[in-house]
């Protein structure tokens, strides 16, 4: 092959490489710019957290308080002899409904009479005695110490006669007032003391409730407005209640005893069941602010919270007076936000003081979880 023929075919070869040498860098090059250029256009993208919004609104003004209570008797009580004997009698049972006055136990009354009897013998005794000594005193025949002496003992068997009569009219036990028999705690034929209870009576009154409220309540108590009971059997209705009383003093729990009435009786209602009080505060006022407890975080012994600024998507610490925390986990504030204010509700305290935020947008009641 001659020597010039050779010698094109490699130059040829020669710059056809260098033609694809330098392809290659210039499409490696162009790689390395659109590459760098991504990485800097996405290393200026700002990364915003995603939060949850809400709205400062108003607090309802009417306070609705909610306690656990107990059902009792209008009168619960227990009955005792004022004397000392063996029982004779229980005319009545057990649950029976009684009126007032009736009797509903009989002590023996043997020797009650026998003192009644030798304490009138003794008082007529006396009393005839000191008549005549009156009748003398009057015609000026004897001495005034002998008169005032037959007055005092005259005086003196009359309170011991009333006693005794008194006494055998005590071994009759009657009922205080209309209701039923609750419970006989002693039987015919058996001894009892003074004082001891017999026999054990509830009302016919209507039933009473006992609840127990924190001492916050209890000094806003002026502002109780009206009361109501529900029970869990009767899920559909609830009864007015009438307050009685408030205790003014605490237990050992810190809780004050608050007792109530049914406006009327109902014979489903019985006492020892347990029921809902719900109590009714007037409204106050001042307008008062609410806001999710989420909302809420602490720095530096101060509350605040993260408010947000829709114009330029940013959160600023605000700090907030608490006034109380209801029950359905919203907080009332009295200084710190306006009505309208938008706040951070969740996650607050992953956030800082001026960053950048993106909301989450709520879904609606249609599209449960966002799916659509």
């Amino acid at each position: 092959m001659p020597l010039q023929f050779t010698n094109f075919v490699g130059r040829k070869a020669i710059n056809n490489i260098n033609y694809m040498k330098k392809r290659y860098i210039t499409l490696i090059t162009l790689l390395l710019c659109i590459s760098s250029g991504c990485k800097q256009k996405h290393a200026q993208m700002p990364h915003f957290k995603n939060v949850k919004l809400d709205t400062v609104q108003l607090c309802n003004q009417t306070d609705v308080l909610i306690f656990p209570g107990k059902v009792e008797a209008g009168k619960d009580i227990n009955i005792a002899f004022k004397i000392a004997g063996t029982i004779e009698e229980i005319p009545v049972k057990q649950g029976e409904f009684v009126k007032k006055g009736e009797t509903i136990a009989i002590m023996d009354p043997r020797d009650y009479q026998t003192q009644l009897d030798a304490t009138t013998a003794e008082y007529n005794a006396i009393k005839g005695e000191a008549e005549r000594i009156i009748a003398l005193y009057q015609d000026s025949s004897i001495a005034r110490n002998d008169y005032e002496k037959a007055l005092y003992g005259l005086k003196q068997i009359t309170a011991k006669l009333q006693a005794h009569q008194n006494a055998l009219n005590d071994t009759k036990l009657r009922a205080p007032f209309d209701g039923y028999i609750q419970k006989i705690i002693f039987d015919r034929n058996e001894t009892v003391g003074a004082g001891m209870a017999v026999i054990s009576m509830i009302s016919n009154s209507p039933n009473q409730v006992s609840i127990n409220i924190p001492i916050k309540s209890y000094i806003e108590r002026d502002n109780f407005e009206s009361y109501s009971s529900s029970f869990d059997i009767m899920p559909d209705k609830e009864f007015p209640l009438e307050l009685i009383g408030i205790s003014p003093k605490a237990n050992m729990n810190q809780l004050y005893n608050v007792k109530f009435q049914f406006s009327e009786n109902n014979k489903n209602i019985t006492p020892g069941m347990t029921t809902t009080v719900k109590i009714i505060q007037r409204a106050k006022p001042e307008k008062r602010l609410e806001l999710p407890l989420s909302a809420i975080f602490h720095k530096e012994g101060q509350s605040l919270v993260m408010k947000y600024d829709p114009q330029t998507s940013t959160i600023k610490e605000q700090k907030i007076e608490i006034e109380s925390i209801n029950r359905n986990a919203k907080v009332v504030i009295t200084n710190g936000l306006n009505e309208g204010d938008i706040i951070v509700s969740a996650g607050v305290k992953s956030l800082k003081d001026g960053e950048n935020v993106t909301p989450v947008k709520q879904s609606s009641s249609t599209n449960i979880g966002g799916l659509l």
